[in-house]
């Protein structure tokens, strides 16, 4: 019998051990030649209007998960070959050289990465034509598409993957020589010390938490943006790692002294084993809580951004159609077409006067002004105007008062925080005049009419503006809402067209609302399947580990049974410490995901509850199972015999 022979039986012999990664793998390299095949797919890229996007998102992707990927198979590798350390041993009591049993699993690793790849690509081939009408589907593009097979994309895949399995297997490899024979039998003996965490490392940990989430929800507020988003991510990674390697081991000492609890059923044995576990795999359960806190943020913040699709296009453009107001003949001409095309103008606003002055704004607190220039346009309507529009548009209804005062109304806003621009003085100058007026009220942070138009509006009383009026500086608009302003393609192909020939300004929101679907569509696309093999790759490493434990744990649980305890209390021991290992880096990977949503929510001034709660809960049901299967195979390696 050759080792390759070995190799071959030894995969047979252990593969459900092997089956979670083998699984996770192939998942990966199912996602990866996904993103590459819809990156050079040209039935895509022509049904896209936006396909340079579609590549370059889909690139990008591709790009983290081969280097997720290619963590996570290293990882793998190393952990195998470590947890066979007595199979290795024997091998070497029976004459086998280092260098043989090296080869051999250097052979298995090879075997099990090419069988992955060849399952993964024939996968992610036959899955490809559904993954594309998936994509397009959520692009909101609904066209037939072919099956296709992309050599490119078969190519690529091959080549990255057989150099992660190539570089794995030799890392494995160089891990036989560095094991000493009387270690290998020695693996699973190592004397354990309760562990004793400080008091001051305990309760730091908590304080560098509370701050980080302190600094985070106060980003842009009271602190200065850049500085507190990286200060509150560098205060995560530091208090989350702290926390596992002291606070958590100290609450869980503290449970301990509860004497009526720990004395009760098998909690003397799960408490104990449980101190052990989260000591011993601190440095995994933290890591493991980061990439929850990134995988659920993620996907949220991708939910979030297809979530405000149709709000982001209406913040930019709230009419169906803005154009240059002309003439009489024109804008009939245009409601002519509008009603060709069997859409109704369900609001108007035509000969909409906007005047356009030169400004300067002189903020008493220079907080968020940054992106104001020294000297900026802005634009003038009157309330009169304004308020015809807030009836037609659900506005808030404004009545000034005074005639220096003025309210802003700036779209662009939305994206800086809540930095007060109350009391703030503004300098107009028409014609060499400087004329001051005061912002009295916060701005409202949405458009009047197309951001095209005006940007940035400040409504002042009829008499202000009237004095203010220079012909040359006024440009007339009309603004038009039409029913299925979604569904408006052929339409707004023709009026584009009209306009054009008219030399019109023309604006739009279909464009802006189909382009933004199409980008979000491809996030969100890459995001799930992203946080999904994130998630699988996250929930094997924890698998792993406790696979680890149930082979040393074996003989001890044996001893148990020995004594008189019952399998069914053991099986309820081994549930109730596998469950502190899973629910641990979940609960505070959901506490950092939900300060980094609401934060997101506060910037964008929307309420993104629907979206984080259906990632959460979707991604802790995926988790739980393996929670399940954790339990279920651990008990199975104790009951074996």
């Amino acid at each position: 019998m050759t080792l390759f022979d070995i190799a071959i039986k030894n995969i047979k012999k252990n593969f459900y051990n092997y089956f979670v990664y083998f699984f996770s793998m192939i998942f990966s390299i199912v996602i990866y030649y996904t993103f590459v095949s819809l990156q050079y797919n040209q039935q895509v890229a022509t049904a896209s209007a936006t396909s340079a996007t579609v590549f370059y998102s889909f690139q990008s992707s591709a790009v983290i998960l081969a280097i997720f990927s290619a963590i996570f198979i290293w990882y793998s590798n190393s952990f195998f070959t470590k947890k066979r350390k007595k199979e290795v041993g024997l091998y070497s009591l029976f004459g086998l050289r280092k260098r043989q049993i090296a080869r051999m699993l250097f052979y298995e690793n090879i075997v099990m990465g090419i069988l992955a790849l060849i399952f993964g690509i024939l996968l992610g081939t036959l899955l490809s034509k559904l993954f594309s009408m998936i994509l397009l589907n959520m692009m909101g593009t609904f066209v037939y598409i072919k099956f296709e097979i992309v050599p490119k994309a078969i190519i690529q895949t091959t080549i990255v993957f057989l150099i992660f399995i190539f570089i794995a297997s030799i890392h494995s490899y160089s891990l036989i020589y560095r094991f000493k024979l009387i270690d290998l039998f020695k693996a699973d003996s190592k004397k354990q010390k309760e562990p004793n965490p400080s008091l001051f490392f305990t309760f730091l940990g908590i304080l560098i938490l509370a701050l980080c989430y302190y600094v985070a929800i106060n980003a842009g507020v009271k602190l200065e943006f850049l500085s507190a988003f990286f200060g509150s991510l560098f205060l995560a990674i530091l208090g989350t790692y702290v926390f596992f390697r002291s606070s958590l081991i100290w609450f869980l000492k503290r449970n301990k002294k509860n004497k009526n609890k720990f004395y009760k059923g098998t909690n003397i044995i799960s408490t104990s084993q449980v101190l052990y576990r989260v000591k011993t795999n601190a440095v995994t359960l933290a890591t493991l809580a980061l990439l929850s806190a990134v995988t659920i943020t993620a996907i949220g913040t991708v939910f979030s951004f297809v979530y405000m699709s149709d709000t982001a296009a209406k913040i930019a453009s709230p009419f169906s159609f803005t154009v240059d107001y002309k003439n009489e003949n024109v804008q009939n001409d245009l409601k002519n077409i509008i009603k060709d095309n069997n859409h109704k103008i369900l609001n108007s606003v035509e000969g909409l006067e906007i005047l356009k002055l030169e400004a300067k704004f002189n903020p008493k607190n220079s907080s968020g002004f940054f992106f104001f220039q020294n000297k900026s346009y802005v634009q003038l309507i009157k309330q009169s105007d304004y308020n015809k529009i807030a009836d037609i548009k659900h506005f808030p209804k404004i009545n000034l008062k005074n005639d220096k005062d003025t309210i802003l109304f700036d779209g662009y806003y939305i994206g800086f925080g809540d930095f007060s621009f109350k009391d703030t003085d503004v300098t107009l100058m028409p014609n060499d005049r400087n004329i001051n007026l005061k912002i009295i009220e916060d701005p409202y942070k949405k458009f009047v009419i197309s951001a095209s138009f005006a940007d940035r509006v400040l409504v002042v009383k009829d008499d202000m503006y009237e004095n203010l009026k220079d012909s040359s500086k006024i440009i007339k608009t009309s603004s038009y809402d039409i029913s299925d302003q979604t569904d408006s393609e052929k339409l707004t192909n023709e009026l584009v067209e009209f306009t054009k020939n008219n030399n019109i300004k023309f604006v739009d929101y279909y464009r802006p609302y189909k382009g933004t679907m199409e980008s979000n569509g491809v996030l969100i696309f890459s995001g799930t399947f992203l946080g999904l093999v994130f998630l699988l790759s996250t929930g094997s490493i924890i698998y792993f580990k406790q696979l680890n434990e149930a082979n040393e744990d074996k003989m001890r649980y044996k001893i148990i049974s020995n004594i008189g305890i019952s399998f069914k209390d053991i099986k309820k021991s081994i549930s109730s410490q596998i469950l502190t290992i899973f629910l641990s880096p979940l609960i505070i990977g959901l506490i950092h995901s939900t300060v980094a949503i609401s934060k997101l929510s506060q910037l964008l001034g929307l309420s993104l509850v629907k979206p984080y709660l259906i990632t959460s809960i979707s991604y802790s049901v995926i988790y739980i199972i393996f929670y399940f299967l954790t339990v279920a195979t651990y008990t199975r390696i104790i009951k074996q015999k």
